[in-house]
């Protein structure tokens, strides 16, 4: 997910699935596979979350940024996504979760468009009881969401889950990070963007830009959590 511009553009992704980051590229906008019409974007550099942890099972805080080489173009299928509050809550809200990963939990066979579909968020409690036979579930680094017959799956880890909070405007609250199959009954495990530490890591690798950031509908600069860097940015 693009979250801002910057002199090399920063995205955040799950890190175990980028075997050698400085060897890869981005594809952005591209829907279709069949077609290969996205743009390829090479990485330059990345940061792993500081406080990422391995496990046999699970992975904590699963995340990294990664910045590309190249600027990247923003169009109608390219744009950044909004940056969610320390403070927001989304306990009982259906999110859209996106990716390419495995259309069901009986084939290897992955999607070649994109796909997505849409999760409730649980309350933390409640996910600490349905996971305990699987993890120990962090509630602040996780969020975890389930939706009868539907879900996340194999290949689509650090994709977006995210919310339609606006017509045309996205606003991301955790990235994929695990689960126990697919759309069986165990929800999926997110990684938070909203845990304070986390927001706190991203903001030191992103410099503020004055175009192409997300707004609101008003056209305003929307992410009060960034306002001191723009203050430090413009003076």
């Amino acid at each position: 997910m693009i979250l801002r511009p910057n002199l090399k553009e920063k995205l955040i992704e799950r890190f175990e699935i980028i075997p050698n980051p400085l060897q890869s590229y981005w594809v952005l906008g591209m829907h279709d596979q069949q077609y290969r019409d996205g743009r390829h974007y090479n990485i330059v550099d990345y940061a792993m979350h500081p406080y990422f942890r391995n496990f046999t099972i699970y992975d904590d805080y699963d995340m990294t940024i990664v910045a590309t080489k190249e600027k990247i173009v923003f169009n109608y299928a390219v744009s950044p996504i909004c940056f969610n509050q320390p403070r927001d809550q989304y306990v009982g809200m259906r999110a859209i979760v996106a990716g390419w990963g495995r259309l069901n939990d009986t084939t290897e066979i992955m999607g070649t468009q994109l796909q997505e579909t849409k999760v409730r968020v649980k309350p933390p409690d409640q996910c600490i009881v349905e996971v305990a036979r699987l993890v120990r579930f962090n509630t602040k680094s996780m969020i975890c969401a389930h939706e009868k017959g539907t879900d996340s799956c194999n290949g689509d880890s650090g994709g977006p889950l995210f919310l339609e909070t606006h017509p045309n405007r996205y606003e991301m609250i955790a990235v994929v990070s695990f689960g126990d199959g697919c759309a069986r009954n165990f929800p999926g495990i997110y990684s938070k963007t909203s845990d304070p530490v986390t927001q706190k890591w991203i903001k030191e690798y992103i410099v503020m830009s004055n175009a192409d950031i997300c707004r609101d509908p008003a056209g305003k600069i929307t992410d009060e959590f960034f306002d001191d860097a723009f203050e430090e940015f413009y003076t």
